[in-house]
């Protein structure tokens, strides 16, 4: 839910192309790695390989999280993420299913380039482990029969505050009473 309001109000702001999800402890190891924005209908996989995933493997094909750009129009297309995860898990997962649900063709950062592909490493910062939400696996096996109506779609909560800081903006919402059941 909490992506969701970001997008929401980051448009509120400007008319931004395109949007990049990054966790806040994955760390791109080289500048040179493009942070640009990808086609409608072609939503990138940015972090291509990551420490902790046997020291730099290729992360999967079917990975679609960590660090991902999309464009706004299929952001939008796909309802955005769903307001039901909370806690550790299963975001990206479903974000993943509804970019395949409506067609898009998920890239991963340096495809057409294999020889470039150290540039989208990442290292992870060390953190403690966030509490996995009990239900995830359950909202999950359900969340292709809410795909259109479980996301920017539903969205509610009541802006409080909105403050424009040197590196970021600080958003303060209430959700309380929002919380899709």
């Amino acid at each position: 839910m909490l992506l969701n309001i970001g997008f929401t109000e980051a448009l509120l702001q400007d008319k931004f192309p395109c949007f990049i999800f990054h966790d806040v402890d994955f760390i791109p190891e080289n500048d040179g790695h493009t942070y640009s924005c990808p086609e409608d209908g072609k939503p990138r996989q940015m972090a291509f390989s990551i420490d902790y995933w046997d020291n730099y493997r290729p992360v999967a094909r079917n990975f679609f999280g960590g660090v991902s750009a999309i464009s706004t129009h299929d952001f939008q297309q796909i309802n955005g993420y769903s307001n039901l995860f909370w806690g550790w898990g299963g975001e990206d997962d479903q974000l993943y299913e509804r970019i395949l649900f409506n067609n898009l063709t998920v890239t991963r950062a340096f495809d057409d380039q294999p020889s470039l592909v150290n540039r989208a490493r990442y290292k992870t910062l060390s953190h403690k482990k966030a509490e996995p939400n009990p239900d995830r696996k359950k909202i999950l096996q359900e969340g292709s029969v809410r795909f259109k109506t479980d996301g920017l779609s539903n969205l509610q909560y009541r802006r409080l505050d909105l403050q424009f800081k040197p590196f970021y903006t600080h958003i303060l919402v209430d959700i309380q009473n929002n919380i899709p059941l």
